[in-house]
């Protein structure tokens, strides 16, 4: 039409106007064709995507901007260097373990092992709003490692602009936190050698009314055995007073445990599920 216009009409008004559309449809044109292009990262961006996102059905775009360089910064660290510092470095970071393993220590002592694929410090993220906190244990590189490094700040202001990140998010980091818990509780035991869930804190305090139960039932007894030889009446009724009122806080304590245990059972598949 442009041309039409202009070399059989020879009229510029309308020669303009079409050749403003073809600019506005070429524009539009281009900018539609950028929009649909195959969105594709590099390898090991790739793989983190495969592994946590694709699952939750997180669009290539929105991940894009997740691991863009204005909010996030791909590291590396060697063999023995430290990632965080008990006592020392602030919780005001988020990392996730591309590739290597890394070993988490409380004063020298191994608490649990940081594979592939999974988040350095959920749970330190977890646990602070303002990032002013440390970091209650050290985690140091134990072979080469890759991992994604988000300042908490910058994930944040992300995370209030994309609800459904932030959603996605806190789904991942949720479970994360989940298994680590269960890898404490792996090498958590009592004197005895019994395992401690410390999963449910609830269960713990149950568990010493129910020794000191079982250790004070005998002496119930026993008071009652020299009340009845003596014949004081008096005795015999404090006595059978005090072993009902220990078999009701065992009936307590049991009932308690019980009910915590299903409460925090339930909540956990469920976040594991998720």
């Amino acid at each position: 039409m442009s041309v039409w216009s202009w070399v059989i009409l020879c009229a510029p008004d309308f020669f303009s106007w079409n050749f403003a559309f073809l600019l506005l449809n070429g524009v539009q044109t281009l900018s539609l064709m950028y929009s649909v292009r195959p969105v594709k990262f590099c390898d090991e961006i790739e793989a983190v995507y495969v592994s946590l996102f694709l699952p939750l059905r997180v669009p290539r775009h929105l991940y894009k901007r997740l691991v863009c360089p204005e909010f996030c910064t791909l590291m590396t660290l060697h063999e023995g260097e430290t990632y965080a510092t008990q006592s020392v470095t602030r919780t005001d970071k988020l990392g996730l373990l591309i590739s290597g393993t890394m070993h988490a220590y409380s004063n020298r002592s191994l608490l649990h092992v940081i594979g592939e694929k999974q988040f350095i410090d959920s749970p330190e993220f977890e646990s602070t709003t303002t990032g002013d906190a440390k970091f209650q244990v050290s985690i140091v590189a134990a072979s080469m490692c890759r991992y994604l490094f988000w300042p908490r700040q910058h994930l944040e202001y992300l995370l209030i602009k994309e609800p459904h990140l932030a959603s996605v998010m806190k789904t991942i980091i949720g479970r994360d936190v989940t298994n680590k818990l269960y890898a404490l509780n792996e090498k958590i035991s009592n004197p005895d050698g019994r395992r401690l869930d410390i999963r449910l804190p609830g269960i713990p305090g149950s568990l010493r009314d129910r020794k000191s139960i079982t250790i004070a039932s005998p002496e119930v007894k026993i008071n009652t055995i020299e009340a009845s030889d003596e014949n004081d009446l008096d005795k015999v009724s404090d006595a059978e007073e005090c072993e009902s009122e220990y078999l009701n806080v065992q009936a307590r304590a049991e009932n308690d445990y019980w009910s915590t245990t299903c409460k925090n059972e339930s909540y956990f598949r469920t976040s594991l599920f998720l």
